[in-house]
Parts: C-alpha cells; structure tokens; sequence
C-alpha cells in the first residue's frame, strides 16, 4: 500500500487553528473570573478604609488625632460627622494605597455607635457612593452611582 504524503503546510495552518480556538474558549472563560477577582480586590481596599476610619475615630476619641483647626471642630460638633479624605489618610499613614480617591464619612450622632460612610473610587470601572460599611459588603454594591469631585474633599458647608 501507498502511504499518501501530507501537505506540512495544511498541518501547521490546522494546529494553529485548534491552537487559537483553544485560546479563545479560556479566555472566555476567564473573563468572569478576571472581573470578580478584581472587584473583590476593590472590596478589599474599601474595607482598609473604613479600618483606618476606626483608627481614626479611637484616635480622635483619645485626643491624639488632630481634626484640624477650630472652624473644623466646630462644623464637626455641629454635624455630628467627621470627615477624613483619602489624600489625608495617606498624609497621615493610615492608609499606603495611592491608587484610589475619595473620602470617608464618620456620623458620630452616637458616639458609641459610629457609622462608617465611605465614597470610594478607582478609575471609572469601580465605585462606591454615599453607602454603609454593611451595604457595599453584603450587598456587594461597587458600582451604585455616578462619581463626583467633592466626593474627593471634606468641606464644612458642604451638604451631608
């Protein structure tokens, strides 16, 4: 019997088909994954957030966390909120991550029962507005609104 010969061209366009296919099939299959390991990575951050807002708030209970001048002592007893920005926490090493923007919120209308309210933001893909420690963890809410600048600073006369 003949042994028909094979065209070496025909097996390498055949390999590299089976081979892109294969490619294509897991990275679909990894895009989901992909997705919740970086939203999760997110919820991480979110939570160093609120502990350093903790820090903060036994600190400023103790005396040994200054809030700043009169003017802002006086807007914090008056609205019951201490208001803390990313970018402070990171002047004052409570936080190390540089790669997300906004503020927490602190409402100490019940000073044994504070209630931590974080706006959080990395890029435009993953946000968290104006929502509880509770919610945005057992919800898994990090995409709830739109971003806002003065979401980034703490302003005595802004609207809580």
């Amino acid at each position: 019997m003949k042994e028909k010969k094979r065209n070496p061209f025909v097996l390498l366009i055949c390999v590299i088909v089976l081979l892109v296919f294969a490619v294509i099939v897991l990275a679909l299959t990894n895009i989901p994954l992909i997705t919740s390991a970086r939203e999760n990575a997110f919820r991480i951050e979110a939570n160093n957030v609120v502990a350093a807002g903790r820090k903060i708030y036994s600190s400023y209970l103790k005396g040994e966390y200054d809030i700043g001048d009169k003017e802002e002592k006086a807007c914090i007893m008056e609205n019951r909120k201490i208001c803390v920005s990313l970018d402070k926490l990171l002047e004052d090493d409570y936080y190390k991550n540089k790669n997300y923007r906004g503020k927490i919120e602190i409402d100490i209308t019940d000073s044994n029962n504070p209630i931590y309210i974080l706006y959080l933001a990395k890029g435009a893909e993953f946000r968290i507005v104006n929502l509880t420690y509770t919610n945005y963890t057992e919800y898994g809410q990090v995409n709830n609104g739109l971003w806002d600048t003065s979401y980034e600073s703490c302003e005595c006369n802004q609207d809580y």
